[in-house]
């Protein structure tokens, strides 16, 4: 399987894993076959709509990994497909969406994800990549990690969205997606109070890195 080193274009040791189905082409886009040039009408696309280029597994998979690690301060990103699905939205545009699982440098746990993305039909691009960790299998209380940072961490985050209402929030129940050894995935809930402008429930997740004792990559949603 090929591997990529995404600052250059030489081989490194950044591999792309893939499923059996995507060996055999994209789901969805296997009619797409030769690229629209760049500089094509809209009735020189519609009359090659046909042959429009599908995106390669490879690139799919470099912009998730450059995604994962613009997040994570450049680190080694390995990611390996589990779903993926494509769908045509335009006469240019294809939405690219799936799930998936990467692996940071120095952890052995392949943490879930989801990811989309536009595909450029006319230039062959893979753009506008959205990727989550995907939390949905949270189960158990998640024990052994520092809640009073995450607590704080998501606060000082909520402050600087929210500066002008002052809020204060309180995290609530915080449940384990993966680990090992060195990284802990988390999901969790908690409340924030907008200074008497009322309240709102807070979704967090956060990735904590048990060996240099920090909380990574924290996010949290409203509602």
């Amino acid at each position: 399987m090929p591997a990529f080193d995404l600052g250059s274009s030489r081989m490194s040791h950044v591999p792309i894993f893939v499923s059996l189905g995507l060996l055999f082409g994209v789901a969805g886009l296997g009619d797409w076959a030769t690229p629209v040039p760049s500089t094509a009408s809209q009735g020189q696309a519609e009359a090659m709509g046909a042959e429009a280029s599908s995106p390669s597994r490879d690139a799919i998979a470099a912009t998730v990994i450059e995604a994962m690690r613009a997040r994570f301060d450049g680190a080694d990103i390995e990611f390996r497909f589990d779903t993926f699905h494509a769908e045509r939205g335009s006469l240019r545009d294809a939405s690219l969406s799936g799930a998936g699982q990467v692996r940071l440098a120095g952890g052995d746990a392949w943490l879930p994800i989801r990811y989309s993305a536009l595909f450029d039909r006319f230039t062959g691009e893979v753009l506008a990549p959205q990727v989550e960790f995907d939390t949905d299998g949270a189960h158990a209380i998640a024990t052994g990690i520092d809640r009073a940072s995450l607590d704080a961490a998501v606060g000082g985050r909520l402050v600087e969205e929210f500066a002008s209402q002052a809020p204060e929030f309180a995290l609530g129940e915080l449940k384990l997606v993966a680990r090992d050894a060195r990284y802990v995935l988390v999901a969790g809930s908690g409340q924030a109070d907008f200074a008497g402008e009322g309240t709102a429930d807070v979704g967090v997740q956060a990735l904590y890195d048990r060996r240099a004792h920090v909380w990574l990559d924290v996010r949290y949603t409203l509602g």
